[in-house]
């Protein structure tokens, strides 16, 4: 959610990098699409074709990966999946090369103002494991009637 402000610009969602990589793991927001960057690389985006992620209501996301298989949910439902790398980078991970809202472009560092994100988060979650089908339908579905029904700021 943006705040009641429609989205205009690419906006980080979450970055990790590693000695190795920036983008070990980058999710990108934009005005007309969502991606993911897995391992360095494009691992998966979903296109609507028209700013329907760029309005100001609540969405619910889900990167979610399963052996090759990653996939893309928005709402509770299956926007995208692709076939990527198989390897984990999040084994490699230093301690500050994890960030919520901002793209890194160095482990802790090289930050761009223009790219940080603006807005509410609510209820953020990461799992070191698929949590299957069943759990990403019901989660988009709770989390966004939930979000869209509180006054309350969920900053995180």
């Amino acid at each position: 959610n943006r705040g009641g402000s429609p989205l205009t610009t690419q906006l980080c969602l979450l970055s990790v990098a590693s000695s190795s990589e920036d983008n070990q793991v980058l999710a990108r927001v934009f005005p007309e699409k969502l991606d993911l960057y897995y391992g360095g690389s494009l691992a998966v985006e979903w296109a609507p074709g028209s700013s329907v992620l760029g309005n100001a209501d609540w969405h619910h996301v889900s990167f979610a990966r399963q052996g090759a298989t990653m996939e893309l949910w928005v709402n509770g439902t299956l926007r995208a999946s692709s076939t990527g790398p198989t390897s984990t980078p999040w084994s490699s991970i230093p301690a500050n090369g994890f960030y919520i809202g901002i793209d890194q472009d160095s482990v802790g560092g090289g930050f761009d103002a223009a790219e940080v994100f603006t807005g509410k988060l609510s209820n953020l979650r990461v799992y070191n494991r698929y949590i299957g089908e069943g759990d990403l339908k019901r989660l988009g579905a709770l989390q966004c009637s939930a979000a869209r029904n509180s006054d309350d700021d969920h900053a995180v």
